[in-house]
């Protein structure tokens, strides 16, 4: 089969990112060829099909106004995203499209590419743009969980500068949904959407978005079978943001009844802020912020993870299907991680990790300190949750649910 992958970008910068690798990877192994469309930047990595990805358009403060301008236009109608993709399908044979998230930068009038000629579309569901302006069901501003725009009362996004705190960018962001839903409907363009967990299917649902065909599946991972010295910290990577709940767990530690060592990994707009307060809270020599590891740091981060006593993922955020706590547990890691969203399906309770609510600042503390005193539970329950990867989300699972929805697809 001749599967295209479309996404903004095609590196690893992000969770979404490295899952496509990984089923570009996955695909290939099972004879299938790949095709890639995404686009173009300096970090994009070199592939067969790059000479058909459209310019990445950057919407900064830094750009000029011509800049910022033309790529507001791309927003809604990347003519550039169009034109090379019609090329791309001109010159080489495609069975099925496999979208993930093409938003802003590639814009949704692709998909009117694809139908226009007969390409079946299935679109994986790695956030909750289709329902939210920001991406996210969450309030920047406020710091919780925000569904103010359910039945496409998408007006709140402007209402409360949801993006940034800009008005300018609400106002956009507001516009560019309803402008797709009358001119570009993912909905309607759209065959099958894909939920990595039943939490983002049942929101979905829940939301009256209008397309029903929503196949459930989880991400996968590869196991890793090293045995490496386990070393004396716990660990957080990934973006440093205030939707990952790093400030609301930090400011807790100072209750832990032992010594400890946390280690940072990962890069975000809140990194500053998150110094700051370990420097108030007097956690200097408790806290280290390592920085981010891009793609040629990505062996130094498994060898980081591997050596950890366990990983933290204090989400305050609906997470989706977390590839932090995937990751983890696929080299024997215990996660310890918030019971928010679909983190919960991921996680079997003291059992293959232990979830719990960081608003209960008590508890919390408690259950954290039973880890810590406690190195033959933090042994027992990583090993069980490596036991969980290898049984419930491994990739040969994924492949043959994936291969019966795109085999689905195609013949209607």
């Amino acid at each position: 089969m001749n599967i295209l992958l479309i996404n903004k970008s095609y590196q690893t910068k992000g969770g979404v990112e490295r899952h496509i690798l990984d089923l570009q990877r996955l695909l290939e192994q099972n004879g299938h060829r790949v095709l890639i469309f995404a686009t173009r930047d300096n970090n994009t990595i070199s592939n067969p099909f790059i000479k058909y990805f459209p310019k990445y358009h950057d919407f900064s403060k830094n750009s000029s106004f011509w800049t910022n301008l033309k790529s507001i236009f791309s927003f809604f109608i990347n003519f550039e995203a169009t034109r090379n993709l019609k090329k791309l399908i001109k010159e080489n044979k495609i069975d099925i499209a496999h979208i993930h998230n093409i938003y802003h930068h590639l814009s949704p009038a692709i998909l009117k590419v694809l139908k226009n000629n007969n390409i079946p579309i299935v679109m994986t569901l790695h956030d909750y743009k289709l329902i939210c302006p920001n991406y996210s069901l969450f309030d920047f501003q406020k710091n919780k969980i925000c569904e103010k725009c359910k039945n496409r009362n998408y007006f709140n996004c402007y209402k409360n500068r949801c993006i940034q705190n800009s008005g300018i960018k609400s106002l956009i962001a507001t516009f560019e949904m309803y402008f797709q839903q009358k001119f570009f409907s993912y909905s309607k363009l759209v065959d099958t959407f894909i939920a990595p967990s039943k939490f983002i299917k049942n929101k979905f649902l829940e939301f009256n978005f209008p397309n029903k065909n929503i196949e459930q599946i989880y991400n996968f991972t590869e196991i890793n079978n090293d045995s490496p010295e386990i070393k004396d910290y716990f660990l957080f990577f990934g973006r440093l943001s205030k939707e990952k709940g790093l400030k609301e767990f930090i400011e807790i530690l100072p209750n832990l009844k032992r010594d400890f060592n946390f280690y940072i990994a990962g890069s975000g707009p809140e990194e500053e802020n998150l110094k700051k307060l370990v420097k108030n809270l007097n956690l200097d020599d408790k806290i280290r912020f390592l920085g981010f590891f891009g793609n040629n740091k990505q062996n130094e981060l498994n060898t980081l993870i591997s050596e950890a006593q366990f990983v933290v993922v204090p989400s305050i955020w609906y997470e989706n299907c977390s590839l932090s706590i995937l990751e983890s547990m696929a080299k024997e890691k215990f996660v310890f991680a918030t019971n928010t969203g679909g983190s919960s399906e991921l996680i079997n309770n003291y059992k293959t990790g232990i979830l719990f609510d960081i608003k209960n600042t008590k508890d919390t503390i408690d259950k954290f300190n039973k880890i810590l005193d406690n190195k033959e539970l933090i042994k027992e329950i990583s090993i069980n949750a490596k036991q969980s990867i290898e049984q419930e989300f491994n990739s040969d699972i994924y492949y043959q649910k994936l291969i019966n929805i795109y085999n689905k697809v195609k013949k209607n």
